[in-house]
């Protein structure tokens, strides 16, 4: 397994709520730059298309990128409305096994919300 890559076995122990089927292995890959430009993308709205201003959502980011990069175990049907519906232990750990394949900081993570406070004081 290249270090583009990471698995993680999820169980009762790491997810003790979590129905049957949502256990197993799961594997994630390192995404493209064209695939992370879409995320964004899909994550966004425009609020003012002359100026290049957007506001992107934090948690419609990351099921894109969980979208992406996770493989899930082979009974798992995989789309946004499965993450939306993941256990939460499951999801945080997935999420987690995201920034750890694509190298994301925390800083990166929280990044945008810093600039879009800043939106609010940009006039016009």
């Amino acid at each position: 397994m290249s270090s583009r890559e990471f698995e993680v076995e999820i169980t009762k122990e790491i997810a003790p709520y979590a129905p049957e089927e949502e256990l197993g292995v799961y594997k994630a890959t390192r995404w493209t730059w064209r695939q992370k430009q879409e995320a964004v993308i899909k994550a966004s709205n425009i609020l003012d298309e002359e100026k290049g201003l957007m506001e992107m959502n934090l948690v419609d980011f990351q099921v894109q990128q969980m979208l992406v990069c996770v493989k899930p175990p082979k009974k798992l049907e995989w789309n946004e409305q499965r993450i939306n519906e993941l256990d939460t232990d499951i999801g945080d750990t997935l999420l987690a096994l995201c920034h750890k394949v694509n190298g994301t900081t925390v800083s990166e993570r929280t990044d945008f919300l810093k600039r879009s406070a800043s939106i609010k004081d940009i006039p016009g």
